[in-house]
């Protein structure tokens, strides 16, 4: 899968998982250019466009529970699932 070897290749990190401190980090060899967050039924409930390598998500405004991330490098993306408690 192209998609998930271009992010392998791009170092890409996400901490903490679950997010205890409201806020998750993004990390990437490349610039991060969009990342969206859902919740379980598929809302968008928070959207950003860093074009930064590093990028701090602040959730402290969304509830707890499970979120699905889905974060855009270049013309990749890749889906993941966070936790905040």
């Amino acid at each position: 899968d192209l998609a998930t070897d271009n992010f392998e290749t791009n170092n890409f990190t996400y901490y903490p998982n679950p997010v205890n401190n409201n806020v998750l980090n993004l990390t990437a060899a490349n610039a991060i250019d969009n990342i969206s967050v859902y919740n379980l039924v598929g809302q968008q409930v928070l959207t950003l466009a860093p074009k930064a390598n590093n990028c701090a998500i602040n959730m402290s405004n969304l509830q707890a529970g499970a979120y699905f991330v889905n974060v855009t490098i270049g013309d990749s993306s890749k889906t993941i699932k966070i936790i905040k408690e």
